[in-house]
């Protein structure tokens, strides 16, 4: 050590070792004079060369050895300096000497995360991943694994079980959100393998009542990913839920549109994935589209009339409503067992006050199988409608002989019409 000659030191204490085996403690002191003196080893060519690597990397390996029964901790610390030499020969040296020395038995987590470590050396990513789920799942190891569990995501070979199981670690770990970024990232490197994890574990989560917007958007696309029709009831309570977190709606809607075409059309699914469908563009303001869905599903074999008018109310409660959203509630109440002409009145007036034009021709037609009592107030109101419509449909001539009509039939209650 005196004339630097490091490599020499080296071979000489190893052969000290061996052949002196009870005085390993006064090796070990020197053993760690000459790692300092090789620490001090200024940056330059020499430290770069191949002889002073292998000899930091004798001189580790030896203390690795020495410490083991002392202070198992240095030990590691001393293979883990010895990994990050990157020699070649190393990992599989290291991947002994856990085992020799009996690491794993003393300090289990250390000597997996180690392990771990060697195995990507070696490219063992298989290995890798097994040794990081010997880790036992505890908060205080949770920065080290993701480390490990990251660096095997990012080798081609073997990316989506290292991303799975970093999910099921935070998930374990109660923490959803950080879960549910591994599980996203799992699903759009490999579908196939992930979905049916996310399936069981999202739903899991959402049965608990603790799966976040995110979590139900990502499970509703593990599900979506095969469009298989037999799902169609789960993925209809997910978009439910769905809705209910604000700025979701044309999430739910686009996936309507994707999950429709494998259903029959006529069937009472297709039905309530319509109305979801209706529901997610109310939610994101598009109430035009939303009415225009309604007012399709007024035809439908399986209508609830009540599902479609609970749901135009609402909308043409808004400021700003369309005009067909109250055409449809119009629609919607003439089908009632018991139709309201006072309520189906005042909706086709409104619409006809949005869009004159518009609208004329499709009231005109409504008004036209709509039966009232001869000199009712009703049937004042919607002859009086049918004049409106006309004029909206630049028939002038035709509303004028509606109004003097009016005026036969109604001396003084139709002024004001007229």
């Amino acid at each position: 050590m005196a004339l630097e000659n490091y490599q020499a030191a080296l071979i000489s204490l190893n052969q000290f070792r061996a052949d002196f085996p009870q005085k390993r403690s006064a090796s070990l002191d020197i053993y760690q004079q000459l790692l300092d003196r090789l620490d001090e080893v200024p940056v330059g060519k020499e430290k770069l060369s191949d002889v002073y690597v292998k000899t930091l990397s004798g001189t580790l390996e030896a203390l690795a050895e020495e410490t083991a029964e002392i202070d198992p901790t240095a030990s590691l610390i001393y293979l883990e300096r010895m990994l990050d030499l990157e020699e070649p020969t190393n990992p599989v040296r290291i991947k002994a000497l856990v085992e020799k020395l009996g690491l794993v038995q003393v300090l289990p987590v250390g000597a997996k995360l180690l392990l771990a470590d060697v195995h990507l050396a070696l490219q063992e990513y298989f290995e890798a991943l097994e040794a990081c789920k010997a880790v036992p799942i505890e908060k205080q190891h949770l920065d080290d694994l993701i480390a490990r569990l990251e660096n095997i995501a990012s080798r081609e070979a073997f990316p989506v079980h290292a991303l799975i199981y970093a999910a099921h670690y935070n998930l374990t770990l109660k923490k959803i959100k950080p879960a549910l970024t591994y599980l996203q990232r799992a699903f759009d490197v490999d579908a196939t393998v992930s979905a049916p994890v996310i399936m069981d574990w999202c739903n899991t989560q959402r049965k608990k009542g603790d799966l976040p917007a995110e979590g139900l958007i990502l499970l509703s696309e593990a599900i979506l990913f095969k469009l298989e029709p037999s799902q169609a009831d789960w993925l209809l309570e997910i978009l439910r839920d769905l809705l209910k977190y604000p700025g979701t709606g044309l999430q739910v809607v686009e996936k309507v549109e994707r999950f429709l075409p494998t259903l029959d059309a006529k069937s009472e699914l297709a039905y309530l994935f319509s109305l979801v469908q209706a529901d997610g563009w109310q939610e994101n303001g598009g109430l035009e589209a939303a009415s225009k869905v309604l007012l399709l599903a007024l035809d439908h074999p399986f209508l609830n009339p009540d599902d479609v008018q609970n749901r135009l109310e609402k909308i043409t409660g808004i400021e700003n409503a369309p005009a067909m959203a109250w055409q449809a509630l119009g629609d919607t109440l003439i089908k009632a067992k018991k139709p309201d002409l006072g309520r189906i009145h005042k909706a086709f007036r409104q619409a006809l006050e949005i869009d004159s034009s518009g609208m004329a021709g499709t009231i005109l037609e409504r008004i036209a199988g709509i039966t009232c009592k001869k000199g009712s107030a009703e049937a004042l109101a919607f002859q009086a409608l049918q004049a409106r419509c006309l004029i909206g449909l630049g028939k002038t001539g035709e509303a004028m002989n509606i109004a003097r009509e009016i005026l036969a039939i109604y001396p003084s209650a139709g002024v004001l019409e007229v």
